[in-house]
């Protein structure tokens, strides 16, 4: 089931329907509800030890920098259609809420 551009109550109550009729798209269905959703969206500030370039941005050693999570967990370049809630995402499990 792919939904477009939902929120994630309804998206889960009518992939629901189709998780009764196939048990084993329940962890699947779970790991796009945590991606779609994503319930922490940002991490602790991590502070780098080393000069480094994340995303053509340079972070200088002793710098702080946070990873958001929720903008991750819509990247198109890993996630094709982010907007899309899809129980059959195949790379679901790559998503990083927690």
């Amino acid at each position: 089931m792919t939904i477009r551009r939902a929120s994630l109550v309804p998206a889960a109550l009518l992939a629901l329907e189709e998780m009764v009729d196939r048990p084993e798209l329940v962890k699947p269905a779970i790991e796009e509800m945590l991606r779609f959703h994503t319930i922490t969206h940002y991490n602790a500030c991590r502070v780098a030890t080393a000069d480094v370039v994340i995303g053509g941005h340079q972070v200088r050693a002793g710098e702080g920098c946070y990873a958001l999570l929720a903008a991750a967990n819509r990247d198109p370049g890993h996630f094709p259609n982010p907007d899309e809630f899809d129980i059959h995402r195949k790379n679901a499990a790559d998503q990083l809420t927690f």
